[in-house]
């Protein structure tokens, strides 16, 4: 999962940089983006992605196999 999360931020990062800047600068006071809130929001998700897939993995191996099996 670390890796698909990897290249999808790198694929929009840069889009989502570009389109806030061009969103921005139709606006009468201007403000400007930086790159620094796109790599937090990137590390952001990483985190909440491992995070569940931790618990995800967590659960599934606390669970009896017999339990799945019968159903």
């Amino acid at each position: 999962f670390l890796i698909l999360m990897g290249i999808a931020i790198l694929v929009a990062a840069p889009i989502a940089l570009l389109l806030a800047k061009t969103w921005l600068s139709s606006f009468a006071y201007r403000i400007s983006v930086s790159p620094l809130i796109v790599i937090l929001a990137g590390i952001f998700a990483l985190l909440l992605v491992v995070t569940v897939v931790t618990i995800q993995s967590k659960r599934t191996v606390a669970q009896n196999p017999v339990d799945s099996l019968k159903s």
